[in-house]
């Protein structure tokens, strides 16, 4: 969903769940943008793959990134108390 939404200013796309385990994609260019369809095509492909490690990412080391937020915005009397300890 995240790639194909990167694509709707150049194109309309529909999204139909196919048999299980498969989600089918079909774009159709936007008349007046002159959408070269193998470019669009190779183009969703890395977005899609650029998704997916996101959400590997995400999913890997989410709780790491919320640690350090929250320690980077707790207010400064918190973060002298945690080097104490």
């Amino acid at each position: 969903m995240q790639a194909s939404y990167k694509f709707t200013n150049t194109c309309f796309i529909k999204i139909d769940a196919m048999e299980e385990g498969y989600v089918g994609v079909w774009f159709k260019g936007k008349p007046e943008l002159h959408v070269n369809p193998e470019l669009l095509l190779c183009e969703f492909c890395n977005e899609v793959l650029d998704q997916q490690v996101r959400l590997d990412l995400e999913k890997r080391y989410g709780t790491i990134r919320d640690s350090i937020y929250q320690f980077a915005f707790a207010p400064i009397k918190d973060r002298i108390d945690d080097w104490d300890e």
